[in-house]
Protein backbone atom coordinates (compact mmCIF):
# COMPACT_ATOMS: atom_id res chain seq x y z
CA UNK A 1 0.00 0.00 0.00
CA UNK A 2 2.51 2.45 0.89
CA UNK A 3 4.30 1.66 -2.70
CA UNK A 4 0.62 2.83 -4.43
CA UNK A 5 0.51 6.06 -2.46
CA UNK A 6 4.16 6.87 -3.64
CA UNK A 7 3.23 6.28 -7.40
CA UNK A 8 -0.01 8.39 -7.01
CA UNK A 9 1.72 11.15 -4.66
CA UNK A 10 5.14 11.51 -6.64
CA UNK A 11 3.93 13.66 -9.46
CA UNK A 12 2.88 16.40 -6.65
CA UNK A 13 6.53 16.28 -4.90
CA UNK A 14 8.82 18.61 -6.89
CA UNK A 15 5.95 21.56 -6.35
CA UNK A 16 5.83 20.56 -2.53
CA UNK A 17 9.51 20.78 -2.19
CA UNK A 18 9.69 23.74 -3.56
CA UNK A 19 6.78 25.26 -1.61
CA UNK A 20 8.31 23.89 1.68
CA UNK A 21 11.92 25.30 0.80
CA UNK A 22 9.62 28.92 0.19
CA UNK A 23 7.94 29.04 3.39
CA UNK A 24 9.33 30.78 6.42
CA UNK A 25 8.50 27.66 9.44
CA UNK A 26 8.95 24.74 6.86
CA UNK A 27 11.96 25.58 4.95
CA UNK A 28 13.99 25.40 9.11
CA UNK A 29 14.49 21.79 8.57
CA UNK A 30 13.77 20.94 5.05
CA UNK A 31 16.85 18.92 4.75
CA UNK A 32 15.06 16.88 7.13
CA UNK A 33 11.99 16.89 5.83
CA UNK A 34 13.27 15.51 2.58
CA UNK A 35 15.44 12.77 3.32
CA UNK A 36 18.87 14.59 2.92
CA UNK A 37 19.68 15.16 6.79
CA UNK A 38 18.53 12.61 8.67
CA UNK A 39 18.70 12.43 12.16
CA UNK A 40 21.51 10.78 13.77
CA UNK A 41 19.47 8.01 15.58
CA UNK A 42 21.03 4.47 16.54
CA UNK A 43 19.57 0.91 14.85
CA UNK A 44 16.01 -0.51 16.76
CA UNK A 45 15.00 2.55 17.93
CA UNK A 46 11.44 3.07 19.07
CA UNK A 47 10.13 5.87 16.46
CA UNK A 48 7.30 7.83 17.96
CA UNK A 49 6.33 10.92 16.26
CA UNK A 50 4.29 13.79 17.73
CA UNK A 51 2.54 16.24 15.56
CA UNK A 52 3.19 19.54 17.44
CA UNK A 53 4.37 20.93 21.02
CA UNK A 54 1.17 19.43 22.80
CA UNK A 55 1.43 15.58 21.54
CA UNK A 56 5.42 16.43 22.59
CA UNK A 57 4.23 17.02 26.33
CA UNK A 58 2.68 13.59 26.02
CA UNK A 59 5.09 12.37 24.54
CA UNK A 60 7.48 12.93 26.86
CA UNK A 61 6.23 10.84 29.49
CA UNK A 62 6.40 8.08 27.11
CA UNK A 63 9.62 8.75 26.33
CA UNK A 64 10.92 8.71 30.05
CA UNK A 65 10.11 5.21 30.01
CA UNK A 66 10.86 3.76 26.83
CA UNK A 67 14.59 2.05 26.68
CA UNK A 68 16.92 3.57 24.40
CA UNK A 69 16.84 4.24 21.74
CA UNK A 70 14.07 6.15 20.84
CA UNK A 71 13.77 8.75 17.70
CA UNK A 72 11.18 11.35 18.22
CA UNK A 73 10.04 13.32 15.11
CA UNK A 74 7.41 16.09 14.45
CA UNK A 75 5.79 17.59 12.05
CA UNK A 76 5.93 21.35 13.03
CA UNK A 77 9.05 23.87 13.86
CA UNK A 78 7.82 24.24 16.85
CA UNK A 79 7.43 20.90 18.11
CA UNK A 80 10.63 20.00 17.18
CA UNK A 81 11.93 23.07 19.28
CA UNK A 82 10.25 21.48 21.84
CA UNK A 83 11.41 18.40 21.31
CA UNK A 84 14.40 19.53 21.35
CA UNK A 85 14.26 21.45 24.88
CA UNK A 86 12.88 17.98 26.31
CA UNK A 87 15.31 15.87 25.08
CA UNK A 88 18.39 17.64 23.90
CA UNK A 89 21.41 16.06 24.98
CA UNK A 90 19.88 13.44 26.11
CA UNK A 91 21.92 9.65 25.38
CA UNK A 92 19.72 7.42 23.13
CA UNK A 93 17.29 9.97 22.29
CA UNK A 94 17.64 11.42 18.98
CA UNK A 95 15.12 14.15 17.64
CA UNK A 96 14.33 15.92 14.05
CA UNK A 97 11.54 16.92 11.94
CA UNK A 98 9.19 13.65 10.36
CA UNK A 99 10.24 13.54 6.68
CA UNK A 100 7.56 14.04 4.31
CA UNK A 101 5.12 11.16 4.08
CA UNK A 102 6.25 9.81 0.79
CA UNK A 103 8.49 6.09 0.28
CA UNK A 104 11.34 8.38 -1.20
CA UNK A 105 12.08 10.55 1.46
CA UNK A 106 11.19 8.24 4.44
CA UNK A 107 13.55 5.71 2.98
CA UNK A 108 17.03 7.75 4.55
CA UNK A 109 15.62 7.84 8.14
CA UNK A 110 14.08 4.50 8.15
CA UNK A 111 17.04 2.66 7.25
CA UNK A 112 19.25 5.22 10.13
CA UNK A 113 16.69 4.06 12.52
CA UNK A 114 15.67 1.15 11.78
CA UNK A 115 12.84 0.92 13.79
CA UNK A 116 11.04 -1.78 16.17
CA UNK A 117 7.94 -0.15 16.84
CA UNK A 118 6.46 2.99 15.16
CA UNK A 119 4.08 4.77 17.34
CA UNK A 120 2.00 7.81 16.74
CA UNK A 121 0.99 9.99 19.96
CA UNK A 122 -2.89 11.96 20.23
CA UNK A 123 -4.68 12.91 17.04
CA UNK A 124 -1.39 12.56 14.15
CA UNK A 125 -1.11 9.34 11.66
CA UNK A 126 0.41 9.13 8.36
CA UNK A 127 -0.05 6.51 6.44
CA UNK A 128 2.78 6.07 4.09
CA UNK A 129 5.06 5.69 7.72
CA UNK A 130 2.57 3.62 8.66
CA UNK A 131 2.01 1.37 5.41
CA UNK A 132 6.23 0.81 5.65
CA UNK A 133 6.35 -0.22 8.51
CA UNK A 134 3.49 -3.02 8.50
CA UNK A 135 5.29 -4.34 5.20
CA UNK A 136 8.38 -4.12 7.45
CA UNK A 137 6.65 -6.55 10.07
CA UNK A 138 7.13 -3.75 12.44
CA UNK A 139 4.55 -2.94 14.87
CA UNK A 140 2.55 0.37 14.68
CA UNK A 141 1.04 1.96 17.52
CA UNK A 142 -1.36 4.87 18.66
CA UNK A 143 -1.08 6.16 21.99
CA UNK A 144 -3.30 8.57 24.13
CA UNK A 145 -4.98 8.90 20.76
CA UNK A 146 -8.12 10.98 20.48
CA UNK A 147 -10.88 11.42 18.24
CA UNK A 148 -11.07 14.73 16.16
CA UNK A 149 -13.45 16.66 13.59
CA UNK A 150 -12.71 14.82 10.47
CA UNK A 151 -12.24 11.51 12.34
CA UNK A 152 -16.00 11.98 13.63
CA UNK A 153 -17.62 13.16 10.24
CA UNK A 154 -15.79 10.29 8.21
CA UNK A 155 -15.75 7.61 10.77
CA UNK A 156 -17.41 5.28 8.21
CA UNK A 157 -15.21 5.34 5.35
CA UNK A 158 -11.62 5.07 7.27
CA UNK A 159 -11.23 2.31 7.98
CA UNK A 160 -8.65 1.30 5.20
CA UNK A 161 -6.40 4.80 6.01
CA UNK A 162 -6.30 3.10 9.79
CA UNK A 163 -5.40 -0.47 8.40
CA UNK A 164 -2.00 -0.79 9.13
CA UNK A 165 -2.49 0.28 12.96
CA UNK A 166 -1.83 -2.97 15.26
CA UNK A 167 -2.91 -1.43 18.67
CA UNK A 168 -4.57 1.78 20.31
CA UNK A 169 -4.31 3.21 23.72
CA UNK A 170 -6.75 6.05 23.62
CA UNK A 171 -7.58 8.44 26.00
CA UNK A 172 -10.48 7.85 27.64
CA UNK A 173 -13.94 5.39 26.99
CA UNK A 174 -15.41 8.10 24.77
CA UNK A 175 -12.32 8.32 22.13
CA UNK A 176 -12.30 4.34 22.71
CA UNK A 177 -15.83 3.86 21.47
CA UNK A 178 -15.60 5.88 18.28
CA UNK A 179 -11.76 5.07 17.74
CA UNK A 180 -12.41 1.01 17.85
CA UNK A 181 -15.27 1.93 14.95
CA UNK A 182 -12.25 2.90 12.64
CA UNK A 183 -9.41 0.29 13.35
CA UNK A 184 -9.86 -3.46 13.10
CA UNK A 185 -7.05 -4.15 16.36
CA UNK A 186 -7.42 -4.27 19.77
CA UNK A 187 -8.80 -0.82 21.51
CA UNK A 188 -7.42 0.05 25.31
CA UNK A 189 -7.97 3.04 27.14
CA UNK A 190 -5.15 4.59 29.42
CA UNK A 191 -5.46 7.68 29.96
CA UNK A 192 -3.51 10.90 28.81
CA UNK A 193 0.00 10.99 29.21
CA UNK A 194 0.21 14.63 29.54
CA UNK A 195 -0.46 14.19 33.77
CA UNK A 196 2.29 11.62 34.22
CA UNK A 197 4.71 14.76 33.84
CA UNK A 198 6.20 16.65 36.70
CA UNK A 199 4.90 19.95 37.51
CA UNK A 200 7.78 22.97 36.56
CA UNK A 201 8.34 26.00 38.45
CA UNK A 202 5.88 28.71 38.41
CA UNK A 203 7.10 30.95 35.56
CA UNK A 204 5.84 34.91 36.27
CA UNK A 205 5.66 36.57 39.59
CA UNK A 206 2.20 37.41 39.62
CA UNK A 207 1.96 39.23 43.38
CA UNK A 208 -2.00 38.60 43.68
CA UNK A 209 -4.84 35.67 42.49
CA UNK A 210 -4.70 35.84 38.78
CA UNK A 211 -6.73 33.34 36.39
CA UNK A 212 -5.52 31.48 33.27
CA UNK A 213 -7.42 30.81 30.09
CA UNK A 214 -4.67 28.21 28.61
CA UNK A 215 -4.90 26.72 24.55
CA UNK A 216 -7.33 29.42 23.83
CA UNK A 217 -8.88 29.64 20.52
CA UNK A 218 -10.69 32.87 18.84
CA UNK A 219 -13.34 33.91 20.73
CA UNK A 220 -12.14 32.70 24.23
CA UNK A 221 -10.08 35.36 25.70
CA UNK A 222 -13.49 37.48 24.93
CA UNK A 223 -15.97 35.45 26.37
CA UNK A 224 -13.37 34.43 29.23
CA UNK A 225 -12.88 38.49 29.79
CA UNK A 226 -16.60 39.45 29.70
CA UNK A 227 -17.61 36.77 32.59
CA UNK A 228 -14.92 37.18 34.87
CA UNK A 229 -14.98 41.25 34.59
CA UNK A 230 -18.85 40.74 35.31
CA UNK A 231 -17.88 39.46 39.12
CA UNK A 232 -14.39 40.86 39.97
CA UNK A 233 -12.69 43.77 37.67
CA UNK A 234 -9.35 44.05 38.86
CA UNK A 235 -8.74 40.15 38.72
CA UNK A 236 -5.88 39.79 36.40
CA UNK A 237 -5.67 36.71 33.73
CA UNK A 238 -3.15 34.50 32.11
CA UNK A 239 -4.04 34.18 28.24
CA UNK A 240 -2.01 31.40 26.37
CA UNK A 241 -3.20 30.91 22.59
CA UNK A 242 -2.90 27.53 20.86
CA UNK A 243 -1.60 29.70 18.19
CA UNK A 244 0.13 32.47 19.42
CA UNK A 245 0.93 33.73 16.02
CA UNK A 246 -2.64 33.92 15.32
CA UNK A 247 -4.18 35.80 18.19
CA UNK A 248 -5.79 38.57 17.63
CA UNK A 249 -5.20 41.37 20.28
CA UNK A 250 -8.68 42.25 19.74
CA UNK A 251 -10.61 40.36 21.65
CA UNK A 252 -8.47 42.03 24.77
CA UNK A 253 -10.26 45.62 24.05
CA UNK A 254 -10.63 47.26 27.45
CA UNK A 255 -7.78 45.94 28.98
CA UNK A 256 -4.53 46.53 29.88
CA UNK A 257 -2.37 43.86 28.11
CA UNK A 258 1.36 42.51 28.02
CA UNK A 259 3.80 40.21 26.06
CA UNK A 260 5.25 37.89 28.62
CA UNK A 261 8.32 38.35 26.33
CA UNK A 262 7.73 42.21 27.21
CA UNK A 263 7.73 41.06 30.89
CA UNK A 264 10.82 42.22 33.18
CA UNK A 265 12.31 39.59 34.80
CA UNK A 266 8.90 37.64 34.48
CA UNK A 267 7.19 39.98 36.76
CA UNK A 268 3.50 41.09 36.27
CA UNK A 269 3.22 44.84 37.08
CA UNK A 270 0.82 45.57 39.37
CA UNK A 271 -1.27 47.42 36.61
CA UNK A 272 -1.57 44.82 34.31
CA UNK A 273 -5.25 43.05 33.30
CA UNK A 274 -4.02 40.26 30.84
CA UNK A 275 -0.25 38.43 30.37
CA UNK A 276 -0.33 37.04 26.66
CA UNK A 277 1.42 34.23 26.44
CA UNK A 278 3.25 34.45 23.09
CA UNK A 279 5.81 31.81 23.65
CA UNK A 280 5.54 28.64 22.90
CA UNK A 281 6.02 24.99 25.50
CA UNK A 282 5.60 26.88 28.79
CA UNK A 283 2.07 26.99 29.73
CA UNK A 284 2.63 24.19 31.83
CA UNK A 285 4.89 26.57 33.92
CA UNK A 286 2.12 29.33 34.14
CA UNK A 287 -0.95 27.24 36.01
CA UNK A 288 0.57 26.69 39.54
CA UNK A 289 -0.71 29.69 41.74
CA UNK A 290 -3.62 30.08 39.61
CA UNK A 291 -7.33 30.30 41.63
CA UNK A 292 -8.64 28.82 38.51
CA UNK A 293 -8.23 27.35 34.85
CA UNK A 294 -10.19 27.82 32.15
CA UNK A 295 -9.36 25.39 29.19
CA UNK A 296 -9.90 26.57 25.51
CA UNK A 297 -12.37 24.80 23.70
CA UNK A 298 -14.60 25.31 26.77
CA UNK A 299 -16.94 27.04 24.58
CA UNK A 300 -16.95 25.04 21.64
CA UNK A 301 -19.63 22.56 21.98
CA UNK A 302 -17.73 20.05 19.43
CA UNK A 303 -14.38 19.96 21.07
CA UNK A 304 -15.89 20.47 24.88
CA UNK A 305 -12.10 21.94 26.38
CA UNK A 306 -9.08 20.67 25.28
CA UNK A 307 -7.06 18.08 27.92
CA UNK A 308 -7.47 19.27 31.29
CA UNK A 309 -4.65 17.23 32.88
CA UNK A 310 -1.93 19.33 33.04
CA UNK A 311 -3.94 22.28 34.83
CA UNK A 312 -5.08 19.78 37.42
CA UNK A 313 -1.89 18.17 38.11
CA UNK A 314 -0.16 22.01 38.56
CA UNK A 315 -3.25 24.02 39.67
CA UNK A 316 -3.01 25.36 43.12
CA UNK A 317 -4.41 24.89 46.07
CA UNK A 318 -5.01 21.32 44.28
CA UNK A 319 -8.21 21.67 43.17
CA UNK A 320 -9.45 22.06 39.58
CA UNK A 321 -10.35 21.06 36.21
CA UNK A 322 -11.40 22.73 33.21
CA UNK A 323 -14.83 24.33 32.79
CA UNK A 324 -16.65 22.64 30.98
CA UNK A 325 -19.80 23.91 28.11
CA UNK A 326 -22.55 22.31 29.97
CA UNK A 327 -25.99 23.63 28.09
CA UNK A 328 -26.83 26.85 26.33
CA UNK A 329 -28.14 29.60 28.47
CA UNK A 330 -29.08 33.37 28.38
CA UNK A 331 -25.64 34.11 27.29
CA UNK A 332 -25.41 31.09 24.64
CA UNK A 333 -23.57 29.42 26.95
CA UNK A 334 -23.11 28.15 30.63
CA UNK A 335 -20.12 26.12 32.33
CA UNK A 336 -19.72 23.80 34.83
CA UNK A 337 -17.43 21.21 35.71
CA UNK A 338 -18.38 17.64 35.91
CA UNK A 339 -15.63 14.83 37.00
CA UNK A 340 -17.52 12.34 34.67
CA UNK A 341 -16.39 14.47 31.58
CA UNK A 342 -13.00 13.25 32.73
CA UNK A 343 -11.48 9.93 32.04
CA UNK A 344 -12.79 7.51 34.48
CA UNK A 345 -9.33 5.41 34.05
CA UNK A 346 -7.98 8.09 36.52
CA UNK A 347 -8.23 8.07 40.28
CA UNK A 348 -10.43 11.17 40.66
CA UNK A 349 -12.00 12.53 44.15
CA UNK A 350 -14.44 15.09 44.05
CA UNK A 351 -13.69 18.23 46.55
CA UNK A 352 -16.44 19.72 48.56
CA UNK A 353 -15.23 23.03 47.48
CA UNK A 354 -16.96 25.77 45.39
CA UNK A 355 -15.22 29.17 44.05
CA UNK A 356 -18.03 31.83 44.50
CA UNK A 357 -16.56 33.41 41.77
CA UNK A 358 -16.65 30.95 39.23
CA UNK A 359 -20.30 30.37 40.35
CA UNK A 360 -21.23 33.99 39.72
CA UNK A 361 -19.24 34.11 36.38
CA UNK A 362 -20.53 31.16 34.48
CA UNK A 363 -23.83 30.67 35.71
CA UNK A 364 -23.82 27.95 38.60
CA UNK A 365 -21.92 26.63 41.37
CA UNK A 366 -18.13 25.66 39.17
CA UNK A 367 -17.63 22.23 41.35
CA UNK A 368 -13.64 21.48 41.18
CA UNK A 369 -11.70 17.86 40.72
CA UNK A 370 -9.16 17.07 42.60
CA UNK A 371 -6.60 14.17 40.39
CA UNK A 372 -4.59 12.74 42.95
CA UNK A 373 -2.95 10.17 40.82
CA UNK A 374 -1.64 9.56 37.06
CA UNK A 375 -0.07 6.62 35.66
CA UNK A 376 -1.16 7.15 31.37
CA UNK A 377 2.32 6.97 30.06
CA UNK A 378 2.76 3.54 32.65
CA UNK A 379 0.05 2.08 31.10
CA UNK A 380 0.33 2.91 27.95
CA UNK A 381 4.21 1.68 28.09
CA UNK A 382 2.88 -1.64 29.58
CA UNK A 383 -0.07 -1.96 26.82
CA UNK A 384 3.00 -2.43 24.27
CA UNK A 385 5.75 -3.42 26.37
Amino acid sequence: MDRLLGALTLPALPAWAAITALHPRWRRDWRARWGLDPAPVEPGAVWVHAASVGEVTAAAAIVDRLPDPVLVTCDTDTGVAQAHRLFGGRRGVAVGAKPVDHPFTLAPLWAEARPRVVVFVEGTFWPALAWRARRAGVPVLRVSARVGRRTRALAGVLGPWFAPVDRVVARDAEAAALLARVHRCPVDIAGDPKGDRRPPPPLLAWGRPFGVLGCARPGDARRTLDAIREVDPVLPLLVAPRHPARFDPAELAGARWVRRTALVDRVVPADVDVVVLDTVGELGACYPGARFAVIGGTFDPAIGGHAPHEAALEQSPELVTTLRLEARGARGWSLGVEAQDLDASYDYESAAQFDPLLAAAFGRAAGFTRVSEFEASGRSVALYG
